[in-house]
């Protein structure tokens, strides 16, 4: 996972690096709540990426796809390779 704080004009990593990255969720209303869908599972972020942590031991699975609900960001849906799609009302 890569960021940018300038615009795109410059990007640094910040981790998940052995991970496939399928999908990146920022939360709108709290930029630094970002979520990652990857091949091992569903993590987060609660500082902008600086820090990661799986987000559901459930979910360790090829997550490969991330949606937010624009009117409710606490309810998301994770699909996954060959498991179906999950979701969650509790952000």
């Amino acid at each position: 996972v890569y960021r940018s704080i300038d615009g795109a004009e410059n990007w640094s990593s910040v981790g998940l690096v052995q991970e496939a990255i399928n999908d990146i969720v920022v939360h709108p209303n709290n930029p630094l709540l970002v979520y990652v869908s990857s091949w091992m599972g569903l993590y987060t972020s609660h500082d902008g990426g600086d820090h990661w942590s799986v987000r559901h031991p459930d979910l360790s699975i090829n997550v490969t796809g991330l949606v937010m609900n624009p009117h409710d960001p606490d309810i998301m849906y994770a699909g996954t390779w060959g498991d179906g799609i999950y979701k969650s009302i509790d952000a």
